[in-house]
């Protein structure tokens, strides 16, 4: 059998771990975060917890290219090193490493959408399909060669976490495909790309994840579908506190008008919102200090109040600080 080692700390890195367990491809070091570094990840996994039911060693680290870790892996001598749901660049001196390499998990079905976040470009493009990949890494961005992959319908009114579920299931699936090379030493086959037909998304961090009211609403509704969990989730400012909007739905027709930003009436299950195009109805809120979830129509109390700043509000506030 090829010997293993597993790196992750996040859903997707457990349903995988979870995956070769069951297909008795058992690794012999799984390597993880701290769970006091939970803070690192809003869809982070203790995968400590799994390794350790299944008295598989586990190493703890804050940086994929310690020394620590490294001495370790050389004395090991892993075939394989599986890197899955792990933000970190991997350095050469690591991908050296393993006698037959280190397999990376990709989040769209390559040589597309290389780079960072898949899952919310994906949604904020209007992606019809999008796709899931294991692939030998290298010292390139997502451009090695292809060990397997899965093709993967995005809905219309898809989710970051529906969307996210179905790349796990997808993620089972291709740890089944090579479960049975690993146990048997046989060598993964591989395919290289076509790199002519690469394509790159940049990084998004929490930020992007703010809500421009003069924005249509069609495109607000799309980023909190997006950003939404198990990401951080798309925000507005309500009374100078963090408003977190976890799910709203498109008002298709309303019979108010209102300024960008302003809170209009109540809609059956969603608080209705004036848009720079159209209307929009939060369902579901957080107030990021009180925390928890709560329905819009609970949270908004008052209506006609405003969400968000405007222009003339920052600088305004800005204009009040330097008198202060």
């Amino acid at each position: 059998m090829n010997k293993i080692v597993y790196v992750g700390a996040v859903e997707l890195s457990q349903v995988g771990l979870d995956e070769l367990l069951r297909q008795g491809a058992k690794p012999e070091l799984v390597v993880t975060l701290r769970p006091d570094f939970d803070a690192r990840h809003s869809d982070f996994a203790d995968l400590a917890k799994l390794a350790d039911a299944h008295d598989i060693p586990v190493h703890f680290v804050d940086n994929i290219n310690e020394p620590a870790l490294m001495e370790r892996l050389a004395d090991l001598k892993p075939d394989y090193v599986f890197v899955i749901g792990w933000s970190q660049l991997i350095k050469p001196e690591l991908l050296a490493l393993p006698a037959k390499g280190c397999i990376g998990f990709h989040f769209a079905k390559l040589p597309r959408n290389r780079g960072r976040a898949a899952i919310p470009w994906v949604i904020l493009n209007r992606e019809t399909e999008t796709g899931v990949t294991l692939m030998q890494l290298d010292d390139g961005v997502d451009s090695g060669d292809i060990v397997t992959q899965r093709s993967i319908p995005v809905a219309a009114d898809e989710r970051a976490r529906t969307l996210y579920d179905k790349i796990c299931l997808a993620l089972r699936d291709m740890m089944r495909d090579v479960a049975d090379d690993l146990k048997s030493d046989r060598t993964l086959r591989t395919t290289p790309q076509d790199h002519s037909q690469a394509t790159y998304l940049a990084k998004r961090s929490a930020d992007d994840g703010w809500i421009d009211w003069e924005r249509p609403a069609a495109d607000i509704e799309r980023l909190v579908r997006a950003a939404g969990k198990p990401y951080p989730g798309a925000f507005t400012i309500y009374r100078d506190r963090k408003l977190i909007v976890w799910e709203a739905r498109l008002i298709r027709s309303f019979n108010h008008t209102g300024v960008v930003g302003q809170i209009l009436a109540r809609d059956d299950d969603a608080i209705v919102i004036q848009c720079g195009e159209g209307w929009i109805g939060a369902q579901v809120v957080e107030d990021e200090e009180r925390g928890g979830e709560v329905r819009a129509t609970e949270f908004f109390t008052r209506m006609h109040d405003k969400v968000g700043l405007s222009l003339y509000q920052l600088w305004r506030q800005m204009r009040d600080r330097k008198h202060d």
